[in-house]
């Protein structure tokens, strides 16, 4: 600020009475604004009178009242710059010692809402320099706000780590280590983090899980790290990850969550049939999940698996039994706030609107994933809206903004390293609307930059998908293109369809159904 002005203020605030003056600087310690509750507990060996205090600040109009939001007087100052004057004319011995004070006064006046105020408590015990109740408080702030916002949940896990960094190792101090490691983990999926990022918080997080010997975190740790691989590598991997720690667990809770991993890790990979079963193994035992369990994860894991099985419901063609399910999902869905999880019920809307050619149902839910997006800011949701909007788009009939989503998503995909493990989808995508339009040059480059991705990823649905665009192009000019014998590319495609059970896919390319009866005798 200009020295002018703070020497104004300054002016102003050493005009007070020792005692006045003492009070406005705990005020400013405390914050912008300051419940009187607070205050009072502070400041009860320094101002007996604090009542007449507050008075003549108000009078001199240093500080205004607030209205409390339950019921409590509150002040704030009159203007930020008041409160950065007089906290700076503190002696840095002096504002340490009012931060634990304050810190702890906090506690006392939100006991019923600590997850809520955990963020300023945990500010306050920092400033103290007490560090371990800092990385505490955090940590508890990251769990109640990573409901809503996996952001700042995992710019939250990170403090927590940097503030355990200056404490010596105990069991206690290590396991938020391990927990804060695992959730940037957990969390970095979502935002973007790819394998290589994450190796070295799932390296820490296994290593301390082992130390201690705790088998359920070292599961999930597990579990999360083969989800952030199959981003950028392989469905395959993400399978084995899970498939392992099933067979290591024995605790029944786990078993069930990793079930809940099995079922997406299936999904990924394009094997329909077994993530279904896996899903279903999962809701039968979603009553044994703890609490304690379930919070690790930071959301409700009945609704994932639901969400999840709602969607494979649909890539298997039964449709009236997934319109049910994504239906009973949407009218509960108030009450479940999480975003990764939220959308997912609207994402298999429009896939089904995909199939069936549906263009209201597609706008529908490709309006809620857009609303979901925009509101929470994550570009792992913003990716699945941007497709699904080209695909509503598409079955409108404009292809060229179709396009254009699709494209979209796919950069922001691969700038965010978010939503990766949907790139091959995304192209199968592009592929296919290429081909509603005629674009057949452009559907045929797609096609084949799917099936590679795909390949790579080990997605067999959207290798499928990408095969079958590439038939019905070869189907309509051989000659065009003599490197693909379209006999094999419908064998493949036959293959993967067999493989994956996404029998509705196939009803697609009508065109190359009836040429693969023509052609079976083909070198």
């Amino acid at each position: 600020m200009p020295a002018t002005v703070q020497t104004v203020i300054g002016a102003r605030i050493d005009r007070l009475a020792p005692a006045d003056k003492e009070v406005l600087q705990v005020g400013a310690t405390i914050g912008r604004e300051f419940p009187l509750p607070v205050l009072a507990e502070v400041t009860r060996a320094h101002a007996p009178n604090l009542s007449d205090i507050l008075g003549r600040l108000l009078e001199v109009e240093l500080i205004e009242n607030v209205p409390g939001e339950t019921g409590q007087e509150r002040f704030a100052f009159r203007h930020p710059l008041i409160q950065e004057v007089a906290y700076a004319m503190q002696l840095r011995s002096r504002r340490v010692e009012l931060h634990a004070a304050v810190a702890r006064a906090l506690e006392r006046f939100h006991h019923n809402q600590l997850s809520e105020y955990a963020d300023p408590i945990a500010h306050h015990f920092e400033a103290a320099k007490d560090y371990g109740p800092a990385a505490a408080y955090t940590a508890r702030a990251a769990a109640w706000i990573g409901t809503t916002n996996s952001r700042l949940a995992m710019k939250a896990w990170v403090k927590v780590r940097l503030l355990l960094q200056s404490l010596p190792h105990a069991p206690e101090t290590d396991r938020l280590r391990m927990h804060a490691s695992g959730q940037i983990v957990s969390l970095g999926w979502r935002e973007g983090m790819s394998a290589e990022e994450a190796a070295p918080f799932h390296t820490e997080a296994l290593d301390m899980a082992r130390q201690l010997k705790d088998s359920v975190s070292e599961m999930l740790i597990l579990a999360g790290y083969g989800r952030v691989m199959a981003c950028t590598g392989s469905a395959d991997e993400y399978v084995g990850q899970v498939l392992h720690a099933i067979e290591v667990c024995e605790d029944p809770s786990i078993r069930t969550i990793l079930h809940v991993f099995l079922c997406q890790a299936y999904g990924y990979a394009g094997k329909l049939r077994e993530a279904l079963a896996a899903g279903e193994t999962a809701l039968k035992q979603v009553s044994s999940i703890e609490e304690s369990h379930e919070a690790q994860l930071g959301f409700n894991v009945e609704r994932w698996v639901e969400s999840l099985y709602a969607r494979l419901l649909v890539r298997t063609g039964s449709f009236d039994l997934a319109r049910e399910n994504i239906a009973k999902l949407v009218a509960s869905e108030s009450g479940h706030p999480d975003p990764a999880v939220l959308f997912i019920p609207h994402h298999a809307g429009v896939e089904m609107a995909w199939l069936t050619r549906d263009e209201k149902l597609a706008d529908l839910h490709s309006q809620r994933i857009e609303e979901i997006a925009s509101r929470n800011n994550t570009p792992y949701v913003a990716v699945y809206a941007s497709v699904c909007r080209g695909l509503a788009s598409s079955l409108a009939g404009d292809h060229v903004a179709a396009i254009q989503k699709l494209e979209s998503a796919i950069r922001l995909a691969r700038e965010a390293f978010a939503g990766l493990e949907y790139e091959s989808d995304m192209l199968a995508f592009r592929a296919e609307i290429h081909l509603r339009s005629n674009s057949l040059t452009a559907a045929f480059g797609a096609a084949e930059q799917g099936i590679a991705v795909a390949r790579e990823r080990q997605a067999r649905l959207a290798e499928c998908r990408s095969t079958l665009v590439l038939a019905q192009i070869v189907s309509t000019d051989r000659l065009r293109y003599p490197q693909y014998q379209l006999s094999e590319l419908l064998a493949r495609a036959r293959y993967l369809i067999e493989e994956t059970g996404a029998q509705p896919y196939e009803s697609l390319f009508p065109v190359v159904q009836s040429a693969a009866a023509s052609c079976g005798q083909e070198a």
